[in-house]
């Protein structure tokens, strides 16, 4: 983020042993394809009971599915480390708005009560306000699902398409999140508030969303390679 000092209280360490060891409240926010590594590596050196949440909006294929099933974050981070209290953080949370103090809310969701309190205490502020949800796995499926109608949106402004088109796509895209979600065992009703249409909102219309951008990129003609090294940032909808 160029042009946002880092908080006084925040000292960035390059030892993730070092980093994770003792610590109450751990966030995983690493792309979709190192959770698993990064799991394994910081699970020897975390505190029983330690509270670690994915802000991490994503899926990754489950290696021993012959069904093309999936694996979210939270159940990889449930799959290494095993004495973890599990949660997600997901809403509608451009990270350069946030930095830049807009007011923002997000969603901590997980089946431990203790933890949601916990994590809304801890990061709540002035301009932003974490609200509780106990549908872990829905908050966490729309978190990774609506970044594939980001890219499409993106790819559907920079083709001129109006308004209407861009209502139809959002919208309907946000019934079918909702109804894959409910097949998976998810609340369908998480979709109706931040996490689900909030998130859907922001990423299919904000020139700073990656995957919206990425979509624009490759609707004026890029292929997605050239896309992605012109965005030069991940934008996970594409592995999603």
């Amino acid at each position: 983020l160029p042009g946002h000092v880092l908080h006084d209280g925040v000292e960035p360490v390059s030892d993730l042993a070092a980093a994770v060891s003792g610590a109450a409240l751990v966030f995983v926010a690493v792309p979709s394809a190192a959770v698993e590594a990064v799991a394994v590596e910081i699970a020897p050196h975390l505190a029983p009971d330690t509270c670690l949440l994915s802000t991490t909006k994503g899926l990754k294929p489950d290696p021993h599915a012959t069904d093309g099933a999936f694996l979210t974050m939270s159940q990889l981070l449930a799959r290494h480390c095993c004495g973890a209290r599990i949660g997600v953080l997901s809403g509608p949370n451009i990270a350069e708005e946030i930095a830049g103090g807009s007011f923002t809310g997000t969603v901590v969701a997980s089946p431990d009560e203790a933890l949601r309190d916990f994590v809304q205490r801890t990061v709540h502020s002035r301009s932003f306000r974490v609200y509780s949800n106990p549908d872990m796995q829905g908050v966490e499926l729309a978190g990774a699902l609506k970044n594939v109608y980001a890219i499409a949106a993106g790819m559907a402004t920079a083709l001129g398409a109006g308004q209407n088109t861009s209502a139809m796509l959002v919208t309907r895209g946000l019934g079918e999140m909702s109804r894959l979600a409910a097949r998976l065992g998810a609340d369908p009703m998480t979709f109706l508030g931040l996490a689900g249409v909030g998130d859907l909102m922001v990423t299919c219309t904000s020139p700073l969303s990656r995957n919206f951008a990425l979509g624009r990129a490759v609707g004026e003609g890029l292929g997605l390679e050239a896309a992605q090294e012109k965005l030069g940032r991940l934008a996970e909808g594409v592995n999603t």
